[in-house]
């Protein structure tokens, strides 16, 4: 499990990067400037959102896991922790991606 949270970052790592790359290519300045805020606060917001869903995911699953006497939580982490951190890591991505263009706006 903890692998493939390494190699998920890693790859929307590589996304942003690729996406900050094609567009600096291109030659247009001011696009250039704006994506590279984007791009930086949607994997912060991606990154630390998706933390804070498998978080929460845990903590709901470690209340399950006592009622249930531990059989209950450990199915429950499995899947609650996973959704917790794809809708934290949409959820954060969006929000970051919104901070970045705040950033940028303001440093115009």
């Amino acid at each position: 499990m903890k692998l493939g949270g390494w190699v998920g970052i890693g790859l929307s790592a590589t996304a942003s990067g690729l996406k900050v790359r094609e567009t600096c290519s291109v030659g247009a300045e001011e696009a250039c400037r704006k994506v590279k805020f984007t791009e930086a606060g949607k994997f912060g917001g991606n990154v630390a959102g998706g933390v804070g869903g498998a978080w929460a995911g845990g903590v709901v699953c470690a209340g399950i896991g006592i009622g249930t006497v531990g059989v209950g939580g450990i199915a429950c982490a499995v899947a609650l922790t996973g959704v917790g951190t794809l809708l934290g890591g949409e959820g954060g991505a969006a929000a970051g991606e919104w901070v970045g263009e705040l950033l940028y706006e303001a440093m115009e």
